[in-house]
């Protein structure tokens, strides 16, 4: 049976969110760019990308939809009933956290490496400094002791 909201510390809460959201923004801005690889649909101009290589928003869509989406959504609820995972025995071994902790961070860093890369390629933007925020958030909080109190493994 999974901890009930209030038996969680704020901090755990806090970080489900942040996880939560970057779930929804990389299903809802890679599910846009899969469907219209234009970058139509978002206001995107296929210019932003002549210094990468791609002609396209099709491979970064799927990037964002599959790392920056559907795996931190599936986290999202790891982050709330904290299932055992023998495969991730382990992570938990290594790390001395519940393996959702662990993935809670590569979603973190993860976010943070796709912005790097974004500013590299693309260039500034308003939507980069508020995911860099978000990146930073979600590691910040894993890190805080009550965090890690909770997702000990």
């Amino acid at each position: 049976m999974s901890p009930t909201l209030r038996s969680r510390p704020f901090s755990a809460v806090f970080l489900l969110l942040l996880v939560g959201f970057q779930a929804l923004s990389g299903l809802f801005g890679g599910g846009i760019l899969v469907l219209d690889p234009t970058g139509g649909l978002l206001g995107m101009p296929l210019s932003v990308l002549d210094r990468t290589p791609f002609s396209d928003f099709l491979v970064p869509g799927l990037i964002l939809l599959l790392v920056l989406g559907i795996a931190p959504a599936g986290l999202t609820v790891a982050l709330w009933i904290k299932p055992a995972w023998r495969a991730a025995a382990w992570v938990e071994h290594t790390f001395g956290e519940h393996w959702t902790w662990v993935g809670a961070g590569v979603v973190g860093v993860g976010l943070l490496i796709w912005l790097a890369v974004e500013l590299w390629m693309v260039g500034y933007s308003s939507l980069l400094l508020v995911y860099s925020v978000l990146g930073v958030l979600i590691l910040v909080v894993a890190l805080l002791p009550s965090t890690k109190g909770y997702y000990r493994a």
